[in-house]
């Protein structure tokens, strides 16, 4: 029988238990949560039991051990793109045992994705299909990832999509639906995601302090799983100002209700959302390949011309890694064209 335990003075959880000889062995979880390393335990556990899990592994053996451990740890969003990308998979090779399916494989994967995907979707599968596998190598239903060797596909650099200045006096001055017109506002003044702006709840507003609160919730999270708090620009808090008074006098709000929504309690959905706006561009003969996303790039490539600092920008995005963050460093491109402009022998 196999338990979990610490060393002293480790920071690691281990699985401890004696083989068929009598000797103890000891395997480390490489997991310091107590919850992350009770998963792993029962993954080893269920390993361990023929009865549960064969020799042999396909696909759908594993694949609920996969998505349960996404499920508490990542974002409902990426918990889909998991179950999308390994329905995907299984449909090609679900007849294949896991440690059968090869490189080569991969290659026939991409072919035939890319007559339907993007190449940066495609991307974001393939980083899916490692990252699985190699979540099966931790919960050791996996003795080795086979293909932690998975070559993504080479895409050339497009330019950063943004709205000019008119273009985003022009968006908001054509909106007549009033929620909507304070959706597209707040993106263009903040820079918050569409899917953080739905979530926001009366609560979340502190016109006074000039703050938006972006908070984890239990049906929300941000991408980064962080908090953080978003200045509000003047021109914006007027219009934020009237979701809570009319004509100066304070309306009765529930703080827990969403503020984007119909009744309160369930935020609009975001393809509602995104279909709206796209009408709209098509409405004022705006480029069609622009989207709602493209008002967040717009506001950080704003803050990026007005020489706010990268790390604060960061911030504000709610980025992960400063990497995503340097798409916006349009002044260091600039400083370069001056600095070479004037060079000669």
């Amino acid at each position: 029988m196999s338990f979990l335990f610490k060393r002293k003075n480790w920071g690691f959880w281990y699985i401890g238990y004696h083989n068929e000889s009598g000797k103890r062995i000891n395997i480390s979880t490489k997991e310091k949560l107590k919850t992350r390393a009770d998963m792993v335990h029962d993954a080893f556990k269920k390993r361990n039991n023929k009865n549960l899990i064969p020799e042999i592994l396909y696909i759908k053996d594993v694949q609920e051990i996969i998505f349960s451990f996404i499920k508490n740890n990542f974002t409902y969003g990426t918990l889909l793109i998991y179950k999308s990308t390994i329905k995907n998979l299984y449909l090609m090779f679900g007849y294949k045992p896991l440690k059968s399916i090869t490189l080569i494989d991969i290659e026939d994967y991409k072919s035939k994705r890319l007559e339907s995907i993007s190449p940066v979707t495609l991307n974001i599968e393939l980083r899916t299909i490692k990252s699985f596998f190699n979540y099966c190598v931790r919960f050791n239903l996996l003795y080795y990832n086979h293909l932690s060797k998975i070559s993504q596909i080479r895409i050339q650099e497009i330019k950063l999509l943004t709205f000019s200045n008119t273009e985003i006096n022009l968006l908001i001055g054509n909106i007549s639906h009033k929620k909507f017109q304070q959706i597209v506002s707040v993106a263009a003044y903040t820079g918050l995601r569409l899917n953080e702006i739905l979530h926001l709840r009366y609560s979340d507003i502190e016109v006074d302090n000039k703050l938006i609160s972006i908070i984890n919730a239990e049906h929300f999270n941000t991408k980064s799983k962080k908090n953080r708090s978003i200045p509000i620009p003047e021109i914006l808090c007027d219009s934020l100002s009237m979701m809570f008074s009319d004509s100066g006098t304070s309306l009765l709000i529930d703080p827990n209700n969403y503020i984007f929504s119909v009744n309160g309690s369930l935020p609009y959905d975001k393809c509602y959302i995104t279909r709206k706006f796209k009408t709209l561009l098509r409405k004022l003969k705006l480029n069609e390949d622009l989207h709602f996303h493209c008002l967040r790039h717009t506001y950080f490539s704003n803050l990026s011309r007005l020489n706010v600092p990268i790390n604060y920008i960061k911030e504000l995005a709610g980025h992960s890694s400063i990497k995503t963050t340097e798409i916006y460093l349009h002044n260091f491109r600039q400083d370069l064209n001056n600095f070479v402009s004037g060079f000669k022998y």
